[in-house]
């Protein structure tokens, strides 16, 4: 990571800057990282609210869509989060 926190995230590869809501370690944006939380929590505990956790991820695609990030490696990288 450069020394302004500018860096590429590894899933949805767009320019990014470390928030604070994200681990240094994870390499990926925010949103990204959201996400994989989520796809995280389906595959750990099938009986959560898929509907609740599916929307929350389609929203945070969007904003990932919106910033030019490339939403089909999001998807390919997060398969409980979108069936």
């Amino acid at each position: 990571m450069s020394r302004n926190n500018c860096f590429v995230c590894a899933v949805c590869t767009r320019r990014t800057r470390f928030t604070g809501t994200q681990s240094l370690s994870a390499e990926c944006c925010s949103e990204c990282y959201q996400i994989a939380g989520i796809d995280n929590l389906l595959n750990d505990c099938p009986n959560e609210r898929v509907d609740k956790n599916y929307r929350q991820a389609i929203h945070l695609l969007g904003i990932i869509a919106d910033r030019g990030g490339d939403i089909s490696a999001v998807i390919a990288e997060n398969l409980y989060a979108f069936p």
